[in-house]
Parts: structure tokens; sequence; C-alpha cells
């Protein structure tokens, strides 16, 4: 909660955060606050709050191989909150563990330990004091006696130089923060060469059915999420229909008893959820209608605009099956002559085979959204042509140095990266979502790269599917990419009216051009081009037109 980036570093914060975190736990029923402080040893706040034991069954879902519940991990880990909690999660596993805090202290571990409990498997903090995670790697692997040992290396950074750096000398296997103990049982598992394992689905993991019949209407641009909220949505016997845009969402609203509830995502071209929602809101009839955000900034002060816009409640993204059937709940009056549960036998599993795919969390996206095997495989064969224009439109943002652009496209990186759970992916474009906000112009062609790295490699992990898995989806548009003459054409009549110094004509023709498909390699230049009209930079667009067309003729 920092009102400026650079106002702990010029003043040390506000004290809004504790302010805030205060008023968080009255609201909850907590005491207040409390402090401890030294002068360089650092500040201790706790609080107590009133909490009743759960009486459902919170046993793990997830199924640990038999060949690595005896294992001996070494965790090297120097923030102790972080240590602690995965030792909790190794020995919950079924597993040892021994742990340090400074990679000179885990190679004295590794060099002193005997045969009966040599470690099997090395969870390495990439920032560490002194000596870092990547050079004590380097050094293990560089030991005859010690280099056979997988070192799965954790970082909070997502995946930049130095992970690049740490695959060089042979480190395979990465785990990001915050960690989740599913991401770490498929980070270990991938390690030591495991099969993958079926997940169980929970007891508790079911879906109403007491609303079925009643009519959603889904806004989302991101055709990813908007599988598989359909999915979701069609498994609790809804009705649904869908839109791209904020505008279409409006145009929707002819029949105040059309629809039960809105879902409306916040970002989107043409017209975002936010503006969608005041308009409807402003039409007759449909004050009361129930509109929940989807939004992946839910803790970035999201929540609060939506609020104020008119809408009614949110769920964030990547979309959660269990959030979103519980917010469906409350809005939607339900029917009470329908079951009111349906649950799934326990003991069943999502998919007998998952397949492991490099950068992508299968089972736990399945787990998370409730898809089957069929369903998310689709969703993945349609993840490189669906994110193409994405990648390619942020890349034309970039190189047009247009910062509001890059955000956006970013943004919309990030929702479809969280919902196949390519971890990887979303972090890098996370990453270069805040640097654009930030105004960061340095940093973003760095980032842009880290991005397509990323995007690369989930593409290569999907094309890696058996072929009746990767069988390419339809797509929702037919329309076929310009030829290079067609955009020579175009171009040449944007010529003449740029010869005319006409800006109305001008900017109409690259708006148009811009609009459609256009040949591979050219949508960068067009972006540019588009730019420098914009611009009144008329001289610079002439000569960046005849450029595409020397390089298309």
């Amino acid at each position: 909660t920092q009102e400026d980036s650079s106002t702990t570093r010029k003043y040390g914060g506000t004290g809004l955060g504790l302010t805030i975190s205060r008023e968080l736990v009255a609201l909850v029923g907590g005491s207040s606050i409390k402090i401890e402080s030294m002068p360089g040893q650092g500040s201790e706040f706790s609080f107590t709050l009133p909490l009743s034991r759960t009486q459902q069954d919170t046993s793990s879902a997830l199924v640990v191989p038999e060949s690595l519940q005896s294992l001996n991990v070494l965790i090297v880990e120097d923030n102790q909150s972080s240590r602690m909690m995965m030792e909790r999660m190794v020995e919950n596993f079924g597993m040892k563990s021994v742990s340090t805090d400074t990679a000179e202290d885990a190679l004295k571990h590794l060099r002193n330990r005997g045969s009966d409990d040599r470690i099997s498997l090395i969870l390495m903090d990439w920032r560490l004091p002194e000596m870092d995670g990547l050079e004590a790697s380097k050094i293990i692997l560089n030991d005859p006696d010690l280099s056979s040992i997988p070192i799965v290396m954790v970082s909070a950074y997502g995946r930049d130089v130095v992970i690049d750096e740490a695959e060089q000398i042979g480190i395979k296997s990465y785990l990001f923060k915050p960690i989740k103990q599913s991401a770490l049982l498929d980070a270990i598992m991938e390690a030591m060469g495991a099969a993958a394992q079926a997940v169980p689905v929970r007891k508790d993991e079911v879906l109403s059915q007491s609303f079925t019949g009643a009519r959603i209407l889904l806004a989302e641009d991101n055709s990813a999420n908007r599988l598989v909220a359909q999915e979701i949505l069609g498994q609790s016997g809804l009705v649904v229909e869908t839109v791209e845009n904020g505008k279409e969402a409006v145009e929707a609203m002819n029949d105040e008893t059309a629809y039960d509830l809105i879902l409306m995502d916040v970002q989107m071209p043409v017209m975002d959820g936010l503006e969608a929602t005041r308009q409807i809101r402003s039409l007759s009839g449909f004050q009361q209608i129930p509109i929940i955000a989807m939004t992946a900034n839910a803790m970035d002060g999201d929540r609060e605009q939506c609020l104020a816009a008119g809408m009614d409640d949110y769920i964030s993204k990547p979309i959660d099956r269990l959030q979103l059937i519980s917010t469906l709940e409350k809005w939607i009056r339900t029917n009470s002559n329908g079951p009111d549960r349906v649950g799934i036998p326990s003991g069943e599993t999502i998919e007998d085979i998952t397949p492991a795919l490099p950068g992508i969390a299968v089972k736990e996206s399945m787990v998370r959204q409730g898809l089957s095997w069929s369903v998310f495989k689709k969703m993945l064969s349609q993840f490189p042509s669906g994110q193409k224009d994405t990648l390619l439109n942020l890349e034309a943002a970039v190189l047009a140095s247009d910062l509001e652009a890059t955000r956006l496209h970013a943004h919309s990186l990030v929702g479809a990266a969280g919902t196949i759970g390519a971890g990887e992916l979303l972090s890098a474009a996370k990453e270069l979502e805040i640097a654009a906000r930030e105004e960061r112009t340095e940093d973003i062609p760095a980032l842009f790269n880290v991005v397509d790295q990323a995007f690369n490699q989930i593409c290569t992990s999907i094309s890696a599917l058996p072929p009746e898995d990767n069988k390419p989806a339809e797509t929702e548009s037919t329309e076929s990419a310009l030829s290079d003459t067609e955009v020579v054409q175009a171009l040449e009549a944007l010529k003449k009216h740029l010869a005319a110094f006409d800006p109305v004509a001008s900017a109409a023709a690259v708006d148009e051009l811009v609009s459609r498909k256009l040949p591979s390699g050219i949508r960068p230049d067009m972006a540019t081009l588009q730019r420098l009209i914009h611009d009144f930079d008329f001289d610079q667009a002439m000569n960046r037109a005849q450029q595409v067309i020397d390089r298309l003729t």
C-alpha cells in the first residue's frame, strides 16, 4: 500500500500500510497490533485472532509416489519463514529434510554426511548472503562426488538472466515464490524424474446445481478465460452467452429479464468493464442485475474501482472453480426444486493420465478450475494461436514505446498464462505490466525478451503433445491475413494521403490497416507507422511506409 514507488526510498514509508493493517485486524475481531522493535535488528508486528477449528477434512489431495517418500532433502534458504514452510511441506510428503541458511553451510553438510543419510535432492534459493545459490550450485555440479544430486532452483523473480545462466550449468527444475505445496511436489517430481501422478478430487470440491437454467452474460476478451468460465458454468447447468468487450455487453442489454447475472472482465478492448458497468447501470431496469467483476489485480485496488463503478462483487483471475461457484451462489436466486449438490465420488481422479509439460502446472490448473483433461488440452491447443496476436501486439507496442498499450497487452497475457498454469510466463508478463505502469521505459525491451522466451517455451511444450492432443483448435475468426500485394496497395494509397498532408485520411487509413490481419513480421512496422502519423510526423511516416513497400516487393 505504497502511495508512490519512491516513498519508501525517500522517507521510509508513510505509515499508511500499518493503519490499513490495523483496520483489517479490527474488522475480523482481532486484537490491536503490537510491535517490538530494536535498532539494527528489525521489527516484529503481531496480533491475535479468534479462530474456530475447522470440521472439514483438510488432508492433502496430492499423491506422492512411494519412491519419493524416503528422500533426504537439503533446503538452502536464508529467510526463516520460507525455510520453515518448505520444511513442513517436504515432511508432509513423507520426506526427510535438513536446512541451512547459507550456501557455505550447505556445502559443508553435503561433504560431511555419510552414505546412510546422503542428500537426495537440494532446494536451493537463488538469493543468499555471501555466496549465492547459483555459485553454490556450480560448485556442487562440478564436484564428482556431488554432481549427481538434483537441484531445484528457488526464485521469487521468475525467468531472468540468472535463471538462464542456471540452465547453462545444468539446472532444469525451478520453483517460484510464493511456494504452493502442489508446485513444490511438481518441481521435486520433475527433478527426480518421477512420472506424473493422477490427482484425486477432494470430497468438498463439488458443484452446485441449484441454479440450473439461470442465464449468464460473460464479457471476456481472452479466449482461454472464456473457455474455462463456460466449462465451469456449463457443468453447473447455467446457460451462458459470451461477448468480447464492454461495448457488446452494453448492446446485449435489450431485455432486463434476459440475464440473471453478468460476469464482466475489467480490462477489455473497445470498452473496459468499468465503463460498461456504468453504462448498464444508467439504463432503465438494469440497476438490480448482479454484475461480478473478473480481475487479475484483485489485490491492487481494483476492488474499490469495481464497486464504485456499480459492480456487486469480484473474483480474481486465473479463475478458481470453487470461488466462482461460491460467488454465483451469493447472487443468483436459486431454484429450490433442483438438487442441492452434485458431488464427485471420493477416490475418483480428475484424469488417469496428465502429461508433464515444462513450464505448465497441468495438474494444479486442472484441479483449481475443475477441468477434465479433454477440456484442458483443448485450452492448451488454443493457446499458441489464440495468444500469438497478443504477443505481436505487445511487441508492436514495445517497439512504438506505447506504454499504455504495452501495459494492456501484458495484462492480457498475464490472465491467459494464469489460466493454463504457465507460471514463468505469468511472472514475466506481470513484471512487464508493472514496468509499463511505472513508466520504466529503460527496462521494457529486456522484460519483453523474457516474455517472448517464456511464451516460446510454452508453445514448444504444447507442440510436444501427441498429435491427437495437439490438434489445432478452430479459431473464432475466419478472416485471412492480407497478402503482401494487398498491403503494398494499401500503403501506396496511404502515401498519397501523407503527400497531401491530410491527417484525417492518413489516420483513418493506417488505423484500418493496423486493425486487419497482417503478414508476419510487419506488425511492428505498422505500429510505428501508426504512431508517427498520429504524432503528425509525416516525413518519417512516408519513409517507414516506403521501407515496408520495398521489403514486400
